[in-house]
């Protein structure tokens, strides 16, 4: 989680290679390989960091966030904002604030140019805030996607074995 412009500064140095940055520099090539490894500009040039925002502190900081080189955009976490903003972890389907501070830092990555992502549990919830502006979210929680995916295998397997 991300709560100050100084944080996310540290996050963005931390992706990237110097002088852009403040990665380690641990090439890897692999045998074959002699020549062919990008370098640290080419690496860094396809480098997205997006930072956390999920607590008051990082709301409050959001304007000088988005002012931070190398911060590519916020990816927010909308139940622990839930939480940090006092509203017990409930969703944005159940809580008019919440949908609208989620709103509003969309907003705000928009006016600075910068990427937004959030956090859906559902593909329905992925297309609202995609229609919404958010260019990057998830469609679900990987253990609720692997519950679904056992749970139909066993009943076409159980249906196939006739019950």
């Amino acid at each position: 989680m991300i709560e100050s412009a100084e944080q996310a500064g540290a996050a963005a140095r931390a992706c990237r290679y110097p002088p852009a940055g403040e990665r380690s520099w641990g090439r890897l090539l692999l045998p074959g390989d002699a020549g062919a490894a990008l370098s640290a500009a080419d690496v860094n040039s396809q480098v997205t960091c997006l930072v956390m925002i999920e607590t008051r502190a990082g709301v409050e900081a959001l304007e000088d966030i988005l002012t931070i080189e190398g911060v590519d955009g916020v990816f927010i976490g909308p139940f622990d904002l839930s939480l940090t903003h006092g509203y017990g972890g409930r969703g944005y389907r159940d809580c008019a604030e919440l949908e609208a501070l989620i709103a509003h830092i969309v907003q705000r990555c928009a006016a600075h140019g910068k990427e937004s992502g959030l956090f859906c549990t559902d593909p329905a919830m992925a297309r609202d805030w995609i229609a919404r502006g958010v260019g990057l979210v998830t469609v679900g929680m990987d253990l609720r996607l692997l519950w679904t995916a056992y749970r139909a295998s066993v009943a076409d397997i159980r249906g196939a074995a006739g019950g």
